[in-house]
């Protein structure tokens, strides 16, 4: 068993309704893995593992009850725990309507332990929920079922497996040998074939008598049956019929096969088709009428799980991320301002158009695209447009790079749209017919030239999700936009595109004519739509309080700031309170809550580290300047940062990296403020959610922030230039110069490093102009900052006793004078450097000079509150009495500023003289 439980690496939903069904399934794991936490409220039970390629959790209610609302309830549990679930299978038993037998194909007569699929045409989805509908005028109930189809991969697997068959190489017999072999269990319990004497199929007028068994219905009134060749079950595709209650009138059933062609019957899959993507697979148990009996209930069970582990071994692992967008239900967040606005309505009702909707991760960009692709359909359904009105839909996947070939993507198109109108299939199936003869395939150009042909004669929208997950960033997806630019070009297609703010995508939409863009952000009134449609999913107490739910109606929106599934993650951890007051508790960490931060992040994370190793490192890189910076960057200040390496003594202009780069390969993270060109977060919990990771995903930033910084100002700049050009021109200097010491402070520096920029005097000076001092009590907040300052000057500032050592032993003059007078132990004194006195202990004599203003040094030590060092001064006041200040400002020098009294009464308790 794998060591911890990860729910994000399980994309298959196995969904079964009564035990018998979920042993089965289980049986056919190749792996089964740790079992998960389940949520508070949370009654399902879930078996988790490996079936061949994919990472499945079988799921069923623990309550014991079934149907479809349970099963929906089931499936809505399952799919919160596991966020990455792509499509489903329901998997288990149902009740098979046979037909009269076939003397052609014995195989076509539905019997007992065949497995049957539900299989869409073109006037249902596969599934009828035939207890759904209207009484007619006459008497009559008329059904009215419209539930949606199952997705498309999860249909291609299905066909390739059905040729499979055809050509005897399926595997569902070979899985269910193998796992009968391997348990003896289950044949005890069982788990296998009952025997063909026990299938029995009574004609529709004859029923049951009596018992738990047909012993006492007798055998003449059985209807005759065509012998197998063997009793290996039969795969049977078609209308599979839901409903609230079990089918037990054989004339009912019959009625429903000649009216609507139904193959079988269940009651659970019309609770799921509308809400969830998948495939219903039933093992024939019993024939739908009275005659029901247990005996070939698990085995069917066994038959139907074998199945749907042949369906997933067709299906390659990378399609599980679905390259289409499957319409889902918009999590009652109506998305109405955005189909009201008048860029969406501009671009749907002309040909031609173009719309980019750009937000941050998590606001909400799939669910709109799910919220637009509906309301296409919905129209071209209530306006009868079939034959005008086309749409496709497709979701990029930055694992599945290798979906994402123009050819593939204008394939997908075609296929979409003749999926939706068989007239427009007669020109793809003579183009793939021309090249079928021929071994090939046809090129990107005849495609194009199809897909002119099938829209010049209708409007076609084309959804694209996800845009920003094309390929990767080194390469990005610049070439296909300019590539689906011109099929725009000759089509007149209307594109839509949803993305991360990223650059190059918005710079290439920009420049395309007519093209509109929008953001898309998760407003205050969808989330409270949100949360008041699924307020079932908060405990009894929180719908009983209105005041408690005015307050989640007011702080998961807050707390969300236009980040959709933030909202989502909210309310989810609202959930599972079972107290008044533990609710109020989770309400205030709604704003700092790292493990929502962690679910909202993490497929952001993931993007991140999936990059080459060189694209993650920038990424990295990138963060950790914009996370730990003492004031938020420009974005050439962020590029300059990035390019310098640690010892170098300038700046390779060539190493500079793009900003469309440093934007794209943080997936999402970044944004940049269009008018002031600073780079920040796009989102409030980002910065918590790193600042939890620090240290693992950053080690030592601040001293290689530091380190980056103290380079940047030791480069050999152009010094015949004036500061002002070589700043301009050097745009990291600026943040260099007044926030090293800020992130040395938290990590220090070597002193190696500082000790080149302190021996230069020109770069010092430089450097003088620019730094940030620490807040000082000054005596004339007028005066201008000074200059001559030197580096022994600056390493007492820092305190950098060591650096201010070996300056001396370099020439280092411990008595040079700043503009206003100052030596080294005026600016130690200020500064409270303590150690720079017991370091130059025998440099008393400096100790007490006066500077241009009169003020000395032990004056500043009081004046800021340095009382250590003012006691040492006083301690060592040697030389003749002090001159009286000259300056105007006499009798202020003589006192100590307010707030400043303590340090004085503190130095007088310990007997320093009052006499200054």
């Amino acid at each position: 068993m794998p060591p911890s439980f990860d729910p994000s690496v399980y994309t298959v939903g196995w969904v079964c309704a009564i035990k018998d069904e979920v042993t089965a399934s289980r049986a056919f794991l190749d792996e089964e893995h740790e079992q998960p936490r389940r949520r508070q409220n949370d009654n399902n039970v879930y078996i988790v593992g490996r079936m061949g390629e994919h990472k499945v959790v079988i799921a069923f209610p623990g309550a014991g009850s079934y149907g479809a609302d349970v099963i929906a309830h089931t499936v809505a549990h399952m799919v919160r725990t596991f966020k990455n679930i792509r499509f489903g299978l329901m998997v288990g038993i149902g009740g098979g309507a046979p037909s009269e037998p076939d003397p052609i194909d014995p195989l076509k007569d539905i019997r007992l332990g065949d497995v049957i699929v539900s299989e869409p045409n073109e006037k249902h989805s596969g599934v009828l929920q035939y207890d759904k509908g209207r009484w007619g005028e006459n008497g009559v109930f008329e059904i009215r079922s419209h539930l949606k189809r199952p997705p498309k991969d999860l249909l291609a697997a299905m066909n390739l497996l059905k040729s499979d068959y055809d050509h005897g190489m399926g595997k569902m017999i070979d899985y269910f040998k193998d796992v009968s072999r391997q348990s003896s269990r289950l044949r005890t319990w069982g788990f296998h074939f009952p025997g063909r004497e026990l299938d029995r199929l009574y004609k529709p007028n004859h029923p049951h008598t009596e018992g738990l068994d047909c012993s006492s219905c007798g055998t003449e009134h059985l209807e005759k049956r065509l012998d197998r060749e063997t009793d290996d079950p039969a795969v049977h595709y078609g209308l599979i019929a839901s409903a609230n209650a079990v089918m037990r009138s054989a004339v009912y059933r019959d009625h429903l096969r000649d009216t609507w062609g139904v193959c079988c019957f269940e009651m659970e899959a019309a609770g799921l088709m509308n809400y969830f993507p998948c495939l219903i697979i039933r093992g024939v148990a019993d024939y739908s009428d009275d005659h029901k009996n247990d005996h070939w209930q698990r085995y069917a069970a066994a038959m139907a799980a074998a199945y749907a582990k042949d369906l997933l071994r067709v299906i390659p692992p990378e399609n599980v991320g679905c390259t289409e967008v499957t319409p889902q239900p918009k999590e009652d967040c109506t998305g109405q301002w955005l189909l009201n606005s008048d860029k969406f309505q501009s671009w749907y009702q002309a040909k031609g158009q173009t719309l980019l909707c750009l937000g941050i991760p998590g606001a909400g960009k799939t669910v709109m695209a799910a919220t637009i692709i509906e309301c296409i359909t919905t129209h071209r359904h209530e306006n009868n447009l079939s034959h005008a009105l086309g749409y496709v839909s497709f979701s990029f996947n930055f694992r599945f790079p290798s979906q994402q070939r123009t050819r593939n993507i204008v394939a997908s198109i075609l296929k979409q749209l003749a999926q939706q109108d068989r007239q427009l299939m007669q020109g793809l199936q003579t183009l793939y017919g021309r090249h079928s003869t021929s071994g090939t395939q046809p090129s990107t150009r005849e495609m194009v030239e199809i897909l002119c042909s099938m829209s010049s004669d209708r409007q076609v929208y084309v959804v694209i999700d996800a845009l920003d997950e094309f390929q990767s960033p080194m390469k990005g997806p610049t070439k296909f936009i300019s590539e689906l630019f011109r099929i725009q070009d000759a089509t007149g297609l209307n594109i839509l595109a949803t993305s991360l703010f990223a650059p190059e995508i918005q710079k290439m939409f920009r420049e395309r004519h007519g093209c509109s863009s929008l953001e898309i952000r998760a407003t205050d009134e969808d989330v409270r739509s949100y949360i008041q449609g699924n307020n079932t999913s908060l405990p009894s107490f929180v719908t009983q309080d209105q005041a408690m739910m005015d307050n989640i109606l007011e702080d998961v929106p807050r707390a969300a700031s236009g980040m959709f599934y933030f909202a989502k993650l909210c309310l989810d951890s609202l959930s599972d309170q079972v107290s008044p007051k533990r609710m109020h508790q989770a309400l205030a960490e709604l704003f700092n809550n790292p493990e929502l931060q962690k679910l909202a992040y993490g497929k952001t994370m993931e993007r991140i580290e999936d990059q080459s190793p060189n694209l993650r490192n920038l990424a990295l890189d990138a963060l950790s300047w914009i996370v730990c910076v003492g004031r938020p960057l420009s974005i050439r200040e962020l590029q300059h940062a990035l390019a310098i390496q640690t010892g170098s003594q300038s700046v390779d202009t060539e190493d500079v990296v793009d900003a469309i780069l440093i934007v794209s390969v943080c997936a999402g993270f970044v944004s940049v403020d269009m008018e002031s060109e600073v780079v920040c977060l796009a989102h409030h919990t980002a910065q918590g959610f790193i600042n939890n990771r620090l240290e693992e995903w950053f080690p030592n930033a601040h001293r290689r922030i530091a380190e980056t910084c103290v380079t940047y100002l030791s480069c050999d700049w152009n010094m015949s230039q004036d500061a002002a050009t070589i700043v301009s021109q050097h745009p990291f200097y600026l943040y260099a110069a007044q926030y090293w010491d800020y992130h040395s402070r938290l990590d220090p520096v070597s002193d190696e490093l500082l000790l080149p920029l302190l021996m230069s005097k020109e770069k010092v000076a430089l450097y003088a102009q620019y730094m940030r001092l620490l807040d000082s009590r000054s005596f004339d907040v007028k005066l201008e900052k000074p200059h001559d300052i030197t580096g022994l000057h600056l390493a007492a500032y820092f305190g950098l006793i060591n650096i201010a050592k070996e300056l001396v032993r370099n020439g280092g003059n411990l008595n040079a004078k700043d503009s206003w007078g100052r030596n080294v132990f005026a600016w130690a004194a200020e500064y409270g450097r303590k150690q720079f006195f017991e370091c130059f202990y025998d440099h008393v004599r400096l100790w007490h000079q006066k500077d241009k203003f009169g003020v000395t040094p032990l004056q500043l030590a009081l004046l800021n509150s340095h009382t250590d060092v003012a006691k040492i001064l006083e301690n060592r006041h040697v030389g003749p009495e002090q001159e009286k200040i000259t300056t105007p400002e006499d009798e202020l020098m003589c006192e100590v500023p307010m707030g400043n009294q303590d340090s004085v009464e503190a130095l007088l308790c310990q007997g320093v003289s009052p006499n200054c």
